[in-house]
């Protein structure tokens, strides 16, 4: 879709376990989120941009994100759904979603790998983020997703993730501190209170987009992230994006250069296409 950068003074959350491979997936789109603003930006203060002034040409600097850490096992049993939706799937089911995580890291370009031990624990992962300082996240998320997703690495173990938080640039006192401090029960307690909080938002999965602009909207789904962008551009769920409607483009990248928004994204061609449907299905009409 690619809106491209936009004036927005919202907050922007992502709710996400590491083992999650979209939520994997997610991670990555989200950082090429882009804003104008027109001063400095501050991590440590909620993650929000301050939009450059109205009429005035503001800098283009990477959206930030608010990362939110949850249990997603947590949240499948808070809402009762057991161990949640993989662990009922069908062989056929299991089969397709495998394949499809596959095509979206390749859309993507990104590096992917289905670990032979999936899934994994998270818990010390998960609690060893909330224990490092907020100034780390970035890297250190973006560390333990590629341990898990692109090399398949025991994230159960505390000596991987602190390998992996290394590997990262992360200060060595900072994972030491966070080692130490993972199994207290303040931090402990925090990841509870933050899975409580994912289901009291209405999440039932990951990753989930959290939109807090007038007041909070939830977005569920890495495949769902053009509305996210229409939403931080200014659309809200009523009438075409902004830019008027366009077809479907997962990353907005891959538009022939000199098409045209609304215009079809691709050289005509012949194409045979079956569509199997029932009647009773709202998403097949």
């Amino acid at each position: 879709m690619g809106v491209g950068p936009v004036r927005w003074s919202g907050v922007l959350e992502l709710w996400f376990d590491f083992s999650c491979p979209y939520a994997y997936l997610a991670s990555h789109r989200a950082r090429r989120l882009t804003v104008e603003v027109d001063q400095p930006r501050d991590a440590t203060r909620g993650g929000v941009n301050r939009p450059a002034s109205p009429g005035k040409r503001g800098r283009v600097s990477p959206l930030l994100i608010d990362w939110r850490p949850m249990l997603l096992g947590g949240v499948f049993r808070g809402i009762g759904a057991g161990d949640g939706p993989m662990a009922t799937l069908s062989p056929q089911k299991a089969a397709h979603n495998v394949a499809d995580m596959h095509r979206w890291a390749e859309v993507f370009g990104v590096p992917f790998r289905l670990p032979p031990t999936h899934p994994m624990r998270t818990v010390l992962a998960l609690r060893t983020l909330l224990a490092l300082p907020r100034t780390w996240w970035p890297v250190a998320i973006e560390a333990l997703f590629a341990a898990y997703w692109q090399r398949g690495d025991d994230i159960t173990r505390p000596e991987v993730i602190g390998q992996a938080l290394r590997g990262a640039g992360v200060a060595d006192d900072a994972i030491a501190a966070a080692a130490r401090c993972a199994d207290d029960p303040d931090i402990k307690n925090e990841l509870h209170r933050r899975t409580n909080e994912a289901i009291s938002l209405g999440i039932f999965g990951a990753p989930a987009w959290v939109i807090r602009d007038h007041e909070p909207l939830l977005i569920w789904g890495q495949d769902r992230m053009p509305w996210v962008e229409a939403m931080i551009a200014g659309w809200r769920l009523s009438g075409p994006p902004p830019g008027g409607p366009r077809p479907f483009d997962p990353t907005g990248e891959h538009r022939p250069a000199g098409t045209a928004l609304g215009a079809a994204p691709w050289p005509a061609r012949r194409w045979m296409c079956t569509l199997t449907w029932q009647a009773r299905s709202p998403t097949s009409a």
